[in-house]
């Protein structure tokens, strides 16, 4: 009896038992949820669920889903266990349609964490849920027009040649060149002069603050990484952030101070800050073409609250995180792929030519002539989707078309686009780069909703005309100038990280530049 009362007691007891019942409730109950519906599932291991792989470092999120999808793509839907939340893996483009578009208003949340009180900063227009979203993607729709881009322009025209100059000087110690930092110093130096109003000069100055902070918000410890992304309850409970706070003690500090600074000096600057700014004081922004339309006004901003300070700069940060690493990584893939695929480059470079003439000024209408730039950056796009999937939360019961399975409230959904872009059913010998994928006449005989970089329907990216502009700039001042080629530490393939969500290359990307006669 003593014996007994001394176990009941011991502290080892109660753990064990803890123990066995969390075992024994993940194996039996939460890892059966999708056998109990008939779901084809991956077998998960306990408590990693299928995420052990990326626990240990093997491979990155996008690819984990990716093999996912391979095994189980001639099923509509298939489900995997992500720590202790099943979420269901959409393989069929015609529900992707559905979910993304016809039927949005069931899915319009991304289930991913946020929280205001303790980390501000992350509650900006990527994460928002419900009527937040709704109300700031309003506010937000007119500052990313085409007039409005088009105003931006001269600014990133200047950085181009800020980067052009660098690459002059460089190759006269080296023709071999790490282009990976050059780029991100490049998108860096844009998005600083565009989304905060400041110079950072980081083409000249690596080590400028802008630069070094850009780097940090990248650094994301790998299991708050997977739980802010299939996890996002635990991270509420335990109010943890998810912006290193020094990093957003920084941006929050320049932001309120360019802010200061302008309205006391009355300065005005035509960048995404100003647009900001009048959201602050007007509640919308000033017209261009295409939102003096009143029918398309009436669409964008149906009312003129303001929005306040911590809002506004939550938009500027997340602007500047997605902007400078999503068009850096995709602008050293293409570089890599130009230097690979000689061909190609010389025929984009012969557009570029054309278009340009004997000139060195690049006008915003230039760009648009060129429709193979165009097609060579939507396939390095589809080759490297910087998002390899997208997240969204059933909000309430959805009775899938033609089928036995309704998609209970709450189910995690996850849309796998670095799969899709590289089915060989929808394009073929997917490895190859190859812009003509993107000629019209392609596209159309090619299923729908099988290319999704910047996702679909209301909640698609609301920067991509600016992300597609930043890149091309990139790549017409560097292709006029120099020709790419590849050297003896040219990594061919290009490995990706495996250390964060988004797709980039994990090690540095050498390339051969000579520069051409002209």
């Amino acid at each position: 009896m003593w014996e007994l009362e001394s176990l009941l007691h011991s502290k080892l007891f109660w753990i064990t038992s803890f123990v066995f019942v969390i075992y024994f409730y993940l194996k039996l109950i939460i890892y059966n949820y999708f056998k109990r519906n008939n779901i084809p599932q991956d077998d998960p291991i306990i408590p990693f669920g299928s995420l052990l792989p990326i626990v240990r470092g093997q491979t990155s999120v996008g690819h984990l889903i990716k093999e996912s999808y391979d095994r189980h793509k001639l099923q509509p839907f298939h489900g995997m266990y992500m720590l202790h939340v099943p979420h269901l893996i959409i393989n069929d483009p015609e529900l992707i349609r559905l979910i993304l578009v016809k039927d949005f208003n069931y899915f319009h949340d991304r289930g991913l964490y946020f929280n205001k009180e303790v980390d501000p900063i992350s509650a900006h227009l990527f994460f928002l849920p419900g009527e937040e979203w709704k109300h700031l993607r309003s506010k937000l729709s007119p500052t990313f027009t085409s007039g409005k881009i088009k105003q931006l322009f001269p600014l990133i025209e200047k950085i181009g040649d800020d980067l052009t100059k660098e690459l002059t000087i460089r190759i006269k110690k080296s023709n071999t060149l790490e282009i990976k930092d050059i780029i991100g110093r490049f998108t860096t130096d844009v998005i600083s002069s565009i989304a905060f109003g400041l110079e950072s000069n980081s083409l000249q100055n690596p080590d400028s603050e802008f630069r070094a902070y850009g780097l940090k918000t990248l650094i994301i410890h790998p299991l708050k990484m997977i739980t802010s992304l299939f996890a996002s309850g635990i991270l509420n409970i335990l109010k943890v952030p998810l912006i290193n706070k020094e990093v957003a003690h920084f941006f929050n500090n320049v932001f309120s101070d360019v802010i200061d600074y302008r309205r006391k000096h009355k300065t005005v600057r035509k960048d995404f800050l100003n647009l900001l700014i009048q959201l602050m004081d007007h509640g919308e922004v000033e017209d261009d073409e295409e939102t003096k339309d009143s029918k398309k006004k009436s669409q964008l901003a149906k009312n003129t609250d303001t929005i306040d300070m911590s809002t506004a700069c939550a938009q500027s940060f997340v602007f500047f995180v997605a902007g400078f690493e999503t068009s850096s990584s995709t602008t050293t893939y293409c570089l890599h792929e130009l230097a690979v695929n000689q061909e190609i480059q010389e025929k984009l470079r012969e557009e570029i030519n054309y278009v340009l003439e004997d000139r060195t000024k690049l006008t915003y209408e230039d760009i648009q002539e060129m429709s193979y730039l165009d097609k060579v950056v939507s396939e390095t796009l589809r080759k490297f989707p910087i998002l390899p999937i997208l997240n969204r939360v059933c909000l309430k019961d959805y009775q899938i078309p033609d089928s036995n399975l309704c998609i209970k409230k709450g189910m995690n959904i996850i849309i796998p686009i670095l799969a899709l872009q590289h089915d060989p059913n929808y394009f073929p010998n997917p490895e190859e780069f190859r812009p003509e994928r993107f000629d019209s006449d392609e596209i159309a005989e090619r299923q729908a909703f099988t290319y999704l970089p910047f996702g679909e329907g209301p909640r698609i990216c609301i920067g991509k005309r600016f992300g597609r502009l930043q890149i091309k700039v990139a790549l017409i001042k560097i292709l006029s100038v120099f020709k790419i080629t590849v050297c003896e530490k040219t990594e061919i393939p290009l490995k990706p990280t495996k250390r964060n969500l988004i797709i980039r290359p994990e090690n540095d990307v050498f390339l051969g530049f000579e520069k051409l006669r002209k």
